[in-house]
């Protein structure tokens, strides 16, 4: 119509499909399903009771919000699980909802939609059908269940049940409607309180209406008719943000504001050189995600400000002045290399209940999460970053000067390899059946992550296992020695079974000059000891031997030579570690003893611990020092659930 109305060249009206009969029900209706979302609402005291008024708000989510949402929704899943915009979104506000509302755990809630049914009917209906062609669809959970879970639960509830709306479901809705009669299906406007119902528009043209005088700059619906009501659409910028508009009770709204609003894009405080930053080869190899880290702090009993979001957020801001790639973006070059645009768009900061940056306890405690990209950062460098944004939150200078210039780490010209880098070859593969779950268990492809703490009397344990007269053993050694023996035992690797150890070791020192201590980037390369099964199993010292000699071979000579090897591959990405990597029967092992981890003090006290926010691969894991430096260290790691119990004996049996 606008087109018409535009007089635009050659608009013709289009040629519609006017025949209904294409969703007449069967002449013998055949249900084949339940369709609870059109079944008469119940008659309780609730129901009957007046609507409560309502309010209309509009929450605006950036392209890089929605990125986050649909992160939280895959979880630590690799590769992750194909979310929707709707289903991220929903998720999302569902259970804000439930929590704004005060629902009781035990109470049923459910999500109200609609869905296209154009293209899941066989065959398909005409792409320009005139008439309705759209299904009720609900998708049902306790409250409890939705809110002690992170919005992935909600995400996976709703991909589950629009996964399966097909030919044979939208027939059957059609004779149900057909059996039940227009008459007694309730009004789709009617909600429980205990119900939210999300409409999404994001596959409708709703921004096209031209009339000549310009596209709008705003599409709603002018009429909501109660509480719980949502329609989603996307943004008039096309900038690949959305807008949720949603009606909600007024003593619910505000609280659900703050949920759903905690986040935001915090950007460097002051200009920041806009430019593309090179990246080393060092870090086109590294896994492919973002590190994630917690940190959890005590609430101090004399403070009042305990981590206040906005001096968070205002140091934070500070801090990307000097750290500026942080806030950038992954980029392309011309030749598809991946590089970082330093454009400043900022790094997301959300503040909430659960499973977010910043989250507060009812305790009063405060957990601190942040995911950096592996491109952008190592271990090293990310810690620095979280330690220098603790110090201006609390008025001090940051821990080290930024150093950004990755052409450090460029190959030699020529690139001149000396030795074959096996650390890049392909990890060995499981020759024969290890320890085997029951055919009925479902810990078969399970994995779970545990943490076990070695204490001071542990360590001295490991020590004296050395002989006397034997080389002297590095701690780090000893312990990756014992928890790769562990390992092998509790996988239950046959005897001439070939395993890797990935060893993360930082080149920063070992390289000739050593590079700057501010240096940002990936300077980390591996050690990878390879042994059979029995080699390994054989004790302590035998296996601290194969770690302590791969160990010593990482000098200058031998990291410049791993950089000009990997200046000759054709494609880096195939080197990059991923979950086949470490998997039965190899094991990584990376080390933070080292790393300032319990640094973090943000004015309110040091963490009271500090570690890995999860552990997405199975055999990957992590040696912490302790919080109190009282000699211990602890191993957080993750491994098959079969063979985790049998892990979790042998780790104390030295």
């Amino acid at each position: 119509m606008s087109d018409i109305a535009r007089q635009v060249d050659g608009t013709q009206p289009a040629s519609l499909s006017l025949d209904r009969s294409l969703l007449r029900a069967l002449p013998t209706p055949k249900v084949t399903f339940d369709h609870p979302e059109y079944s008469p609402v119940s008659s309780d005291d609730d129901n009957n009771a007046p609507a409560a008024p309502f309010v209309v708000a509009l929450f605006e989510l950036s392209k890089d919000q929605l990125r986050f949402l649909k992160l939280r929704c895959s979880g630590d899943r690799n590769p992750p699980t194909a979310v929707s915009t709707f289903q991220a979104v929903a998720a999302h506000a569902w259970r804000c909802a439930c929590i704004a509302r005060g629902l009781l755990p035990s109470q049923e809630t459910r999500l109200h939609t609609i869905t296209d049914v154009h293209g899941r009917l066989k065959p398909p209906l005409p792409p320009r059908y005139l008439g309705n062609a759209a299904v009720r669809i609900s998708v049902t959970t306790k409250v409890e269940k939705l809110i002690s879970h992170s919005i992935r639960y909600g995400a996976e509830h709703i991909r589950r049940v629009l996964n399966n709306i097909g030919d044979e479901y939208v027939r059957s809705v059609v004779d149900y409607v057909e059996v039940t009669g227009i008459s007694r299906l309730p009004a789709s406007g009617k909600l429980l309180r205990t119900d939210l119902r999300i409409v999404s528009w994001l596959s409708l043209q709703s921004y096209a209406g031209d009339f000549g005088w310009g596209e709008p700059i705003y599409v709603a619906r002018p009429h909501f008719s109660g509480g719980g009501h949502g329609y989603l659409v996307r943004s008039p910028r096309k900038d690949g943000g959305v807008g949720l508009t949603l009606a909600l009770e007024v003593d619910s709204m505000e609280r659900f504001k703050q949920l759903v609003r905690q986040s935001a894009m915090v950007r460097p405080s002051e200009p920041t050189p806009q430019r593309r930053l090179w990246n080393s080869n060092l870090d086109l190899v590294v896994v492919r995600w973002h590190t994630p880290s917690v940190y959890f702090y005590r609430r101090a009993r004399i403070l009042n400000n305990f981590f206040d979001a906005a001096v968070l957020e205002a140091a934070l801001a500070r801090v990307l002045v000097q750290f500026y790639p942080v806030a950038g973006r992954l980029a392309r070059d011309e030749d598809g290399r991946i590089e970082i645009d330093c454009n400043a768009e900022g790094v997301l900061f959300v503040v909430a209940e659960a499973d977010c940056t910043v989250t507060y306890f009812q305790c009063g405690g405060v957990a601190l999460g942040v995911g950096m990209q592996h491109y952008v950062a190592d271990g090293y460098t990310g810690i620095n970053f979280i330690n220098s944004w603790a110090n201006l939150a609390r008025g001090l200078p940051p821990t080290i000067r930024p150093f950004i210039d990755r052409t450090l780490l460029r190959a030699r010209n020529p690139p001149t390899p000396s030795f074959p880098h096996v650390e890049y070859h392909p990890p060995p593969s499981i020759s024969t059946e290890v320890i085997s779950p029951s055919p009925t268990s479902n810990k078969a492809t399970a994995t779970v992550v545990r943490m076990f703490k070695l204490t001071p009397t542990h360590i001295d344990e490991l020590r004296a296992r050395v002989p006397p007269g034997s080389p002297k053993f590095s701690l780090y050694a000893l312990v990756a020695g014992h928890v790769w023996r562990c390992a092998c035992l509790a996988r239950g690797l046959p005897a001439d079974q070939l395993t890797k150890l990935y060893i993360a070791v930082d080149g920063r020192q070992r390289l000739k000059p050593p590079l700057p201590d501010g240096y940002i980037g990936n300077v980390i390369l591996t050690a990878t000891p390879i042994a059979t099964a029995d080699e390994v199993i054989a004790g302590v010292p035998e296996a601290a031997a194969k770690v302590q000699g791969m160990l010593a071979r990482m000098d200058d000579k031998y990291m410049t030579s791993a950089l000009d090897y990997l200046e000759l591959q054709p494609d880096l990405s195939a080197l990059a570690k991923g979950p086949h990597t470490f998997r039965c029967p190899n094991l990584g092992l990376t080390s933070w003893a080292r790393l300032p981890i319990h640094d973090a003090d943000f004015g309110w006290g040091r963490p009271a611990f500090m570690g890995p926010g999860g552990i997405a691969y199975e055999g990957l894991a992590y040696v912490l020092p302790s919080p109190t430096g009282d000699r211990s260290q602890s191993i957080a790691i993750s491994l098959q659930a079969e063979h985790m119990d049998e892990f979790g004996k042998l780790i104390y049996q030295i």
